[in-house]
């Protein structure tokens, strides 16, 4: 089974809050100079020096305060900063964004964090919401040339409007040499609306390996090295030899990718179309190879 834990290792783990103690000073400090919170130097009132005290009328335990007698401002040391966005504490939504990168499913996270599985949920939604924006900002890009595979995926009955549902064709495509996945939403499997993709990331001369399917016959006329599989015949892989080197054909990659959608999308009331963008977004960033933990920092 395809589990998406990004192809770098896990950077922080839970044990790394174990071994920092309980000591809510100490946590602070080590999130700023892991670059979760920002740096305060000076009072944004009069401009002295500002330093971090213990405080107990709020989940922290710590914030930002003047060292000016006559001052005396303070601020939350979340401010501006992704953890801003929830009443937890910093340390229960480290726990959270800890399991979320390593690819724990609500259920057991709820477990394991005591916690309720809908605050777990909501949780895990916002951080796919930061995958999402860092994707945007930044999207995928196929460069290493070689071998590519292409499928396509039918997410069936997705809410799309106010008590209207649909089926939605998906797009998937793999680079080979860096593990990468683009994944997009497409009108249907037509040529006209599964070409222009390819032709838009990969780079011609490459070699791009599909099943059987009419719509991609004409990638040899985009400049592409095309072969398929013949999935009705049972056929899934096979070894050829093309201009002289020897080639694994087959689009298992994707068709791996297709069924970890499937499974994520398996309840109804998930199947929407936000929550489905934001499932190909994940997906996009773990497979990226970029640091799973920068969305939130």
């Amino acid at each position: 089974m395809l589990r998406l834990t990004g192809t770098r290792s896990m950077q922080y783990t839970l044990q790394t809050l174990e071994e920092l103690g309980d000591d809510a000073i100490d946590l602070v400090v080590w999130m700023i100079n892991e670059d979760f919170l920002d740096l305060l130097e000076t009072c944004r009132h009069c401009d002295a020096p500002v330093h971090l005290e213990r405080f107990n009328e709020n989940a922290d335990g710590v914030v930002w305060r003047c060292t000016r007698r006559g001052c005396r401002w303070y601020r939350s040391v979340r401010e501006n900063s992704f953890f801003a966005n929830s009443h937890l504490s910093l340390r229960t939504q480290l726990k959270l964004i800890i399991s979320f990168a390593a690819d724990s499913t609500a259920k057991s996270t709820a477990l394991l964090l005591e916690l309720s599985r809908q605050t777990v949920v909501n949780y895990f939604i916002a951080c796919r919401r930061n995958y999402q924006a860092a994707i945007l900002a930044h999207p995928i890009e196929f460069q290493a040339g070689g071998e590519y595979e292409s499928d396509e995926c039918l997410i069936a009955d997705v809410g799309v409007g106010n008590n209207i549902r649909a089926d939605i064709w998906v797009q998937s495509v793999a680079e080979r040499a860096t593990g990468r996945i683009y994944l997009s939403r497409v009108p249907d499997r037509s040529a006209a609306s599964l070409i222009p993709t390819l032709t838009a990331l990969v780079p011609q001369g490459s070699f791009i390996f599909t099943d059987d399917w009419a719509a991609y016959n004409g990638l040899r006329r985009h400049g592409y090295i095309h072969r398929t599989v013949n999935h009705s015949q049972g056929e899934y892989q096979r070894e050829e030899r093309i201009l002289g080197e020897r080639h694994s054909v087959h689009n298992n990659t994707c068709e791996g990718v297709n069924s970890l959608l499937r499974r994520r999308l398996a309840y109804r009331s998930r199947r929407t179309l936000h929550y489905l963008d934001l499932i190909l977004s994940e997906t996009i960033y773990r497979m990226s190879g970029r640091p799973l933990f920068d969305p939130f920092k």
